[in-house]
């Protein structure tokens, strides 16, 4: 399964007013990029198609999302958002980057994994001390 994560401050910064079709390529860059590079393959012909416009359009997208952006809130490649590598092959920028990014409940059971193998790790030590666990019945 792809997905991918949309912020929202993607529709309030520099992108503002890029159009539908700007959008709507990011959308599919977004969510279709390689989990481990953020290489995406964009054929123009068959975005069009997909995404029910015409190819001139979305090689007009491509090439925004490839143009230096001198307001982009991120100033890696002068805000470059795509880096064309191939006929087809694109690399998202700032793919690594947002990829380590942990939604809330990510982290909340990143949080809840860590606390029980720290609640295990008390536990065993103390069984190996000859410490027998308590046990609580009133809760």
């Amino acid at each position: 399964m792809l997905y991918g994560k949309h912020f929202k401050s993607m529709y309030t910064g520099s992108m503002y007013g890029a159009g539908i079709t700007v959008f709507a390529v990011w959308g599919y860059c977004i969510s279709n990029a390689d989990y481990t590079d953020g290489t995406v393959e964009l054929n123009p012909q068959m975005l069009a198609g997909m995404l029910g416009g015409d190819v001139e359009s979305v090689e007009q997208a491509i090439k925004f999302l490839c143009s230096p952006d001198p307001k982009s809130r991120s100033k890696d490649c002068d805000g470059i958002r795509i880096v064309q590598e191939g006929e087809f092959q694109y690399r998202l920028i700032n793919h690594g980057t947002y990829r380590k990014m942990r939604s809330d409940d990510e982290r909340k059971e990143y949080n809840r994994n860590k606390k029980r193998e720290e609640r295990d790790r008390k536990k065993a030590a103390k069984e190996s001390n000859g410490v027998k666990p308590s046990v609580n019945d009133s809760q």
